[in-house]
């Protein structure tokens, strides 16, 4: 049998890359698969510019402390594709996603349909075949044309924080891009919806109004107020969620909407989930693997995170506040679908140094750090440096400033993810959501 890293290779390579949106192509490929989208368990939808993997991840915990089995969807991944699906709570085997992945192929008959599609197909094939209580499932990009909006009803859509991304797809503004993921929402189906501006919140009103759909919004049908020793749903507590930075209480708010309204889980086991979960990439600590072992017994962490377009920049901009304890070193990569421009102006203000390099990806378009390092000078960071690579970035910023520091790694999921690689015990956990975005 071949394996999944041939398989991948063979199908990416015939199969388009990069975005392809619209229904039409996925739709056929089901109906060829024998619509294995319409035997799932029930399905909760998740789209949003930032904040997707850590409400699912929040959910997933949620439910799975109150026992429930859980599938789950996410994309895109940050080592290995097998990081997209797990099943009943455990991640999909190269064995099983590359049996399953053949058989979709197969019964495509070379039809044309982009390699996303024929990922989310074999998801969906999987979660028809496994038992469970529930499906997570996260859009890749955008709402109305993405290829996981083909559930007819499921038990509730959310949307997360909304802002600009991928405007060559989802249009120039705000309201443009959440007319686009608000097409989740199906009718009868519970639209819930992260805090917004009063424009982007009109979107949403009017499109539930239209087809006939419950709205549950933040600002209006609960309230986030943070403790020093949690947070404030409305007038219950909650712990401080296990995910770090500010917008990950709204992104738990999310998941405690769904988990009363929606699945009706016990308190016990949301406020469990929310002390419990996990998502690679997010604000996360780097403790293991070759850079981490260059920083011990020195006075130096090294941090990673996902942030990588102007809405995760703010959130971060957000936490780095409390970090101003000790200097703030930034080691960034970007493709050239995001506005650096706009990174680097958010950053910029917190950073001792920036350290930019080229990242390398099969699908996109990265800036050179050459170019990234004029787009970080132009919008006021101090010492600027090209670097080659992490490793020499890391060893440069440790040498020109002994006193210590933090190191913080952001800008592009593909760098997060070749760090991640290097970690021993990455791949083989099954039981942590990996994340990409």
């Amino acid at each position: 049998m071949q394996s999944l890293a041939d398989i991948i290779n063979t199908l990416s390579c015939s199969h388009a890359g990069g975005v392809n949106l619209g229904l039409e192509r996925i739709n056929r490929l089901l109906a060829d698969m024998g619509n294995p989208e319409t035997k799932l368990p029930p399905v909760i939808h998740v789209a949003g510019t930032n904040g997707k993997g850590s409400v699912i991840a929040f959910l997933r915990a949620m439910a799975e402390a109150e026992g429930l089995k859980v599938h789950t969807y996410t994309s895109p991944h940050l080592v290995s594709y097998t990081e997209r699906i797990t099943l009943a709570g455990e991640r999909i085997s190269d064995n099983y996603f590359a049996k399953l992945l053949k058989e979709t192929a197969e019964l495509n008959q070379g039809g044309e349909v982009s390699f996303f599609e024929l990922i989310t197909a074999t998801a969906f094939l999987a979660f028809s075949r496994v038992p469970a209580d529930l499906v997570l499932l996260e859009t890749g990009l955008g709402g109305r044309l993405d290829a996981t909006n083909v559930i007819a009803r499921p038990l509730a859509s959310i949307i997360t924080s909304v802002s600009r991304d991928h405007m060559q797809y989802l249009g120039n503004t705000a309201e443009e891009i959440a007319a686009e993921k608000i097409c989740i929402l199906k009718p009868q189906s519970f639209g819930i919806t992260a805090a917004a501006s009063d424009s982007v919140n009109q979107v949403f009103m009017d499109y539930a109004a239209k087809i006939g759909s419950p709205l549950l919004r933040e600002g209006h049908d609960w309230q986030i107020t943070e403790s020093p020793e949690g947070f404030f749903y409305n007038q219950d507590f909650y712990p401080r969620p296990s995910l770090l930075g500010k917008h990950q209480f709204h992104n738990a708010g999310l998941a405690i909407t769904c988990a009363k309204k929606v699945l009706h889980l016990g308190e016990d086991s949301i406020k469990k989930g929310i002390e419990t979960a996990t998502w690679a990439g997010r604000l996360e600590h780097l403790q293991k693997g070759s850079l981490a072992a260059m920083t011990e017994g020195k006075p130096w962490d090294i941090w990673l995170d996902g942030a990588h377009n102007e809405g995760a920049a703010k959130a971060l901009k957000d936490f780095l506040f409390a970090w101003q304890d000790k200097p703030l070193h930034l080691i960034c990569g970007m493709l050239m679908s995001k506005e650096a421009d706009v990174f680097m102006q958010t950053l910029a203000p917190f950073a001792s140094s920036i350290h930019t390099l080229s990242i390398t990806s099969d699908e996109h378009h990265a800036y050179s750090a050459d170019d990234l390092a004029k787009i970080a000078k132009d919008s006021g960071a101090k010492n600027v440096t090209v670097s080659q690579n992490v490793c020499q970035a890391v060893q440069d910023i440790m040498a020109k400033y002994p006193e210590g520091g933090r190191i913080l790694i952001c800008g592009s999921l593909y760098l997060l993810g070749e760090i991640l690689a290097d970690t021993t015990d990455f791949l083989p956990s099954a039981k942590p959501l990996l994340r990409a975005g």
